[in-house]
């Protein structure tokens, strides 16, 4: 499974989903910000503008729609708000980064409160040993997400995310799972997270 981490951290109120990818850190930043396969993982896109200060509406079926903002953008990450309309607005932030960390994400990503940790310094380099490009297409590459303000909805986005993330790396592969196939998959994942303790 490329699961490599899932913390739902009550405390902090954020919730961490590490998920490794076969394919480059910028082959899959390119994945997240194509508009066209936005529809095959995440749902269907009415507005896409992903530079700063920038709307993303996603109609999640049956005109139940998330709207974002785009906060913050560099490189390989991102932070937005995420506000659908009988939810308070939350924060995501997602990080793409090269290589495979083996199941620890070694503080790669954007951090809790949204900024990057990528092992870029500031003139542009890579402290990591990496390219802060993305490296090597063929390397594997891990999509940090956070997601921000939850309260007593992270269990239910915990299920949400993972099925969303195993729709983007169906997408990504170029063989896009069934829609039909999203409340199953859910309905998987729960029984999965319920049996570790989450």
């Amino acid at each position: 499974m490329p699961v490599i981490q899932i913390d739902p951290d009550r405390s902090a109120d954020c919730l961490t989903i590490g998920w490794r990818l076969p394919a480059g850190a910028d082959a899959v930043w390119a994945h997240l910000q194509d508009v066209d396969a936005l529809s095959e993982w995440l749902g269907r896109p009415l507005t896409f503008d992903s530079r700063l200060g920038g709307e993303i509406i996603v109609d999640h079926a049956d005109s139940y729609l998330c709207r974002s903002e785009v906060l913050a953008i560099d490189g390989h990450s991102a932070e937005l708000t995420w506000s659908f309309p009988d939810e308070p607005t939350s924060r995501i932030a997602v990080a793409v980064t090269a290589g495979d960390l083996g199941g620890d994400l070694g503080g790669e990503g954007p951090s809790a409160d949204g900024t990057s940790a990528s092992g870029t310094s500031a003139d542009g380099t890579s402290t990591s040993g990496r390219s802060a490009d993305g490296g090597d297409e063929k390397a594997p590459s891990v999509l940090t997400l956070r997601h921000l303000g939850l309260g007593d909805l992270i269990d239910s986005y915990a299920t949400g995310w993972l099925t969303h993330l195993s729709f983007f790396e169906a997408s990504l592969a170029g063989t896009p799972l069934p829609w039909e196939q999203f409340w199953p998959l859910c309905e998987t994942f729960d029984r999965l997270l319920d049996r570790t303790g989450r």
